[in-house]
């Protein structure tokens, strides 16, 4: 452009105003080749910024082997890597960091992780606390199995408690009813195999009776 500006000016032997049209013209496009280089590194380093970026997510694969202790584990469907530091039966105690959790050892799944995200240790179990938090807040500490079979019940229960391990519930209720006795029974026995139930016993007879089964857990 500069040279082609260069020649118009000796070709025509522009007057002062057809000059300055010329010079402005080869203003004009400086400005346009400096914006462009002041433009493109910027794009560059937001380019490079966002490849750092997805580098440097985490990298988590689910392996198929049983985790033992000491084994990178996550809970199933969660996002958030522990250390699998306690089996006891069909318990297990993780840690995320300074946080320890009391889960079922079946929603436990190995993984390895190839590359972790250096955002601080809060960052990193921060999901899982809010999971908690969550289901702390809907949680029902009392529960009405009446009506149900005797295995559909206890499938019930089951799950009730492990919710209640999860999310640190210690007073618990359970209400069976009296009828024949086979809910409370096969509730009790259940009860009585979980190390993490320190007591159970029925309600005050003015609350219940034996139609309910009040809980303490450890």
């Amino acid at each position: 452009v500069i040279e082609k500006s260069v020649r118009d000016i000796k070709e025509s032997q522009a007057d002062s105003k057809e000059l300055k049209k010329i010079r402005k013209t080869v203003e004009d496009k400086k400005a346009e080749v400096n914006k462009d280089l002041i433009k493109k590194p910027k794009q560059i380093d937001n380019d490079l910024i966002s490849t750092k970026t997805k580098k440097a997510k985490t990298n988590i694969k689910i392996l198929d082997d049983k985790p033992v202790v000491g084994d990178n584990v996550r809970i199933i469907g969660q996002e958030t890597v522990g250390q699998l530091e306690q089996i006891t039966g069909k318990n297990a105690l993780v840690s995320f960091n300074s946080l320890r959790v009391s889960v079922k050892y079946v929603k436990l799944e190995k993984v390895k992780v190839k590359k972790m995200k250096s955002t601080g240790n809060a960052h990193q179990y921060s999901g899982i606390l809010k999971e908690i938090q969550k289901r702390s807040l809907s949680f029902k500490q009392n529960i009405d199995v009446r009506g149900m079979r005797a295995e559909e019940a206890l499938v019930f229960v089951k799950n009730w408690i492990d919710e209640a391990i999860l999310v640190n519930s210690k007073d618990l209720e359970i209400l069976h009813g009296t009828g024949n006795g086979i809910l409370r029974q096969l509730i009790r026995e259940y009860l009585g195999t979980l190390r993490e139930v320190q007591s159970f016993t029925d309600a005050h007879i003015d609350f219940g009776g034996s139609g309910i089964t009040k809980i303490i857990m450890k």
